[in-house]
Parts: structure tokens; sequence; C-alpha cells
């Protein structure tokens, strides 16, 4: 029997909680009225003990698939996991063989942390089998005749679970549970279990004990879930009472500010003179709050990840995020051609100097909320992990043109920094001997340390800048900001031109 759980959108975080606490404790009740039926059953000698396979079960934000043989109960939190637990029996109708079972736990838009499969007897009592984490990746074991075995790997997790003893498979079940993080970093839970095969035939009245015994175990985990629904619809209750608390102060604070602002605008004649200068400092005051409460909003919807298709999540150009695996804060472009571009170098201005030494463009210098080289080792590090493309923005006094580049790369400080770009695109103009693709191939360098084609010339003292210089041209956006000349900032499509602005963004191929 196959049980197949599609669980709704609507959840504990909009209007849904309710509907969904409405349809668990229905299934509660129904599931309650069927235990003196299957009792009576089990008592007149009737051992066909069934689940009705269109019943379903809706929870919030989770699709879940649960594979058992007789009977199954389950509960998730999130969307994102794909948690599948399956059992086949090796010996069709032995009421002593427990059977071959997999715990199968897929992480697909979340971070699974750790899985464990859990034996659940009648008697109440659980017994965790074994454990595979992010810790430990690998793990194995056997408990009274039941051995398992299981991995975690590149964010799916299986555990496979044999029971060759008479005593495992009559008195329980089997539990497993997945721990996960979501994206915005919250720590969630969830289950999947599936009973053993039941026996083709028993006597009456074992049948009656042991199935009222599942039957109870049943019910009591039935009744800790609904607690824990219970103070899932408590927190969200007490969350819609918070945004409710926020929602009227900025509303207070609007009209208040209408009103001051009234008053200060048409005084009766009839009145005092006005205190403008309190007045003044009320308005201050109160848009100061409201501004705060609107930054702190703002910054719940923040963006973490820079990805292509972002710009469809918020309506700023750039987006600040730290960057854990680099170890700094990123400025990522949000908004051009879907967004999604880590910006490695940006010279807007003269407030930066970028005639700098070999160590310094190897770490990375300037704010990346100004102008700033991100560091070649940074950039070597993200283009040799996943494949990348690179886009070139300008402003020159002809206006503004971009050039793009289907290929990427950056080597290693052992090879100088190497370049590798692809095939171009874009509106600025090039040809073979023109702009980035004449510098494919060529190695880094600054004043320091000359790694150009000229053995008698050091391009980068001749351009006053830090380049791929092959033999000091066509590219030199890291040059003088305002300068004219070979030492100013400029780009070759087939005329070298000045630019006043330039912004180098590198966005990850799928």
């Amino acid at each position: 029997m196959t049980v197949k759980i599609i669980c709704g959108k609507t959840g504990f975080y909009k209007n849904g909680a309710v509907t969904t606490g409405f349809r668990f404790l229905h299934v509660l009740n129904r599931y309650r009225r069927d235990k003196f039926e299957r009792t009576r059953r089990s008592i007149l000698g009737e051992s066909d003990i069934s689940v009705n396979p269109h019943r379903t079960m809706v929870a919030p934000h989770v699709t879940l698939t649960v594979l058992a043989l007789v009977a199954g109960v389950t509960l998730a939190q999130r969307e994102g996991l794909d948690l599948r637990l399956n059992k086949e029996v090796e010996s069709p109708g032995a009421y002593d063989h427990f059977g071959h079972m997999t715990c199968r736990a897929v992480g697909n838009a979340v971070e699974l942390d750790s899985v464990t499969i859990f034996q659940v007897k009648v008697t109440g009592q659980t017994i965790a089998l074994l454990t595979v984490s992010r810790e430990s990746p690998q793990s194995e074991g056997r408990h009274d005749g039941v051995s398992v075995k299981g991995t975690l790997e590149r964010n799916t997790a299986l555990l496979v679970l044999d029971g060759t003893d008479a005593a495992g498979g009559d008195s329980s079940y089997i539990l497993c549970e997945a721990a996960f993080t979501t994206p915005s970093g919250k720590k969630e839970r969830a289950i999947a279990t599936a009973w053993p095969q039941q026996p083709q035939t028993a006597a009456p009245g074992q049948a009656s004990s042991d199935n009222t015994q599942a039957l109870e175990a049943a019910e009591q985990r039935l009744a800790d879930l609904t607690q824990q629904f219970q103070t899932l619809n408590l927190s969200y209750q007490e969350l819609l009472t918070s945004k409710k608390a926020e929602q009227e102060e900025q509303k207070k604070i609007l009209d208040r500010l209408t009103k001051l602002e009234e008053e200060a605008s048409s005084p009766a004649p009839t009145q005092a003179p006005c205190d403008c200068d309190n007045i003044t400092r009320q308005l201050e005051n109160l848009d100061s709050r409201l501004t705060q409460l609107e930054s702190e909003e703002s910054l719940e919807e923040e963006p973490t990840v820079c990805e292509r298709g972002m710009n469809t999540l918020t309506s700023k150009p750039y987006v600040t995020i730290n960057e854990e695996s680099m170890g700094r804060k990123i400025s990522c472009d949000a908004q051009t051609d879907g967004g999604g571009w880590i910006v490695i170098q940006r010279h807007s201005s003269g407030d930066v100097d970028f005639y700098r030494t070999w160590t310094e463009y190897r770490n990375g210098f300037g704010d990346v909320t100004g102008d700033f080289w991100l560091g070649n080792e940074a950039i070597s590090q993200l283009t040799n992990q996943h494949y990348y493309e690179l886009r070139v923005d300008l402003t020159s006094k002809d206006g503004d043109s971009y050039a793009s580049y289907d290929a990427f790369r950056v080597a290693t400080e052992y090879e100088n920094y190497r370049l590798t770009v692809g095939k171009y695109s874009g509106s600025v103009g090039e040809s073979s001997n023109r702009g980035m693709t004449y510098h494919d191939g060529s190695a880094f360098s600054t004043y320091d340390k000359d790694n150009d084609r000229l053995g008698s010339v050091n391009c980068a003292q001749v351009c006053h800048g830090a380049w791929w210089y092959k033999d000091c041209g066509t590219v030199n956006i890291n040059g003088v900001w305002g300068a004219s000349g070979s030492t100013g900032m400029s780009w070759n499509n087939g005329r070298r031109f000045p630019v006043t602005f330039s912004e180098m963004k590198i966005r990850r191929i799928s």
C-alpha cells in the first residue's frame, strides 16, 4: 500500500493556521472512532486491519511522500524536503520477519543536519537505532537483531534497516526523523513512520492485544503531535499580535505627522503663536522613528544569496551580503540582467588609489560600498570552484556601454593569476585584438611585479595601474581616474577612449 501525502501551501505564517488545525483534529477524531471498529474485528478474528488509502493529512509548507505496507502516520514542517520511508517484506506473510526498510531524505531547498531512525514499541519505549549527521556522515549498528547502516552525503541521507530477529517486527513500528535548516536559518524537523507487516493469521486473543497496544501507542503519538500543533499555533498568534502592534504604531506616527504638519502650515488666527521649534523637533523625532521601523522591516526581506533572479526579491540596485565562504562582505548587483552579479571592481572617482602593490591586489582594497578591488585571491577561488561569466559596465562622454563574456576565470597565484575570457557580446564593440579578448591568456602585473610580455618595459608603471597587460594595451580601467593619455582610465574597441566609470562583475553559470 502506498500512502501519499501532498501538503497544501496554506501554513502557520499565513491565515491557514486554524484551517490546518481543524483538519488535523478531524483526522485525530476519525482515527479514534476507527479504534473501536478495529478492536471489535480483532476479537471476532477478522485480521484484515488496513488504512483507507484515500485519507490524507494536510501539513503546511511541505511536500512529503510516505511509503508503507499497512499503516502510517506522518508530520513535517517545511517545504523543500523530500522524506521517504519504504518497507519491503522479504517473506510476505511471515509474522516473525521484520523485513528490509529504507529511509531516504533529500534536502532540495533546505540543508540536512541529521537523520535518525527509531524503533517504537507498543509499550511506549523508543529506541534510537542509528543517526547520521554532517559531523558523522557514515555510521552502522545493530540492536536486538536489527542491523542499520546509513550515510549523509551531498545533502542526501540514506538509512537501510534489516530486521532478522523474530522479536523485532511484531510489536513495534519504525519512525524516521530528519532535522534540517531552512534557507532563513530556522531549525525544523520532519518525520515519517511505517508499521511492520501484520500477520496473515494469528490467534484472536493475541491479535486483539497486539492491535490494541499498537493503536494506543499511535494514539499517544497523535496526542503528542496535537500538543506540538497547539504550541506552533500559539507562536503564530503571538507573531500576529506583534505585527499588528507594529502596524498600529506606524499608523499612529503617520496620523501624528499629518496633524502636526497641518498645525504648522495653517495656524488659526485666534490661537496663540505657534511653537515652531517644538513642532519641528517632534516632526524630526517621529520621522526618525518611522524611518527606523521601515528599515527594520526592510532588513527582514534582505536577500542573503547573490544569484540570478534576485531582482524579483528586492528593488535595491545593490545589496551587501556577508559571504561566509570568503570571510568577507561582497557587493551584489541585484538588478542588471536579472541580478546576481558579484562586483569585483568599481572605479568611479579618484578617492581610491588603484596604483598598488602585488600584495594589495592579491588581498583586495577599498570599500564594497564605494570604489574597490575584491582581491585576486578571492576572484581566483570563486572562478575555480564554479563556472562564471563576466560583465564590464562603462561610462564615457558618449554614454553608457557594456561588454559581456560567456566565460571568465583567474588562475592561482602560482600561475600569476593568469586570465581566461570567453566569447564577447555587448554594446561597446570589440574585435580579436581589442577589449578584454586581447588580454586573454595574460598574467597579472603590478608596478612591483612585472609579468607582461615586454621584457624591458613594465606596463603597470607605464600605464600607472595594474592589469593583465600583454604589451601595455588595450584595457586600462585600473589607471588614473580623470587623467588623459596612457596613464588614464581607458578602453579600446578599435580606438582608445577615456572612461569615467567602470564596474566589473561576475555571475555563476548554472
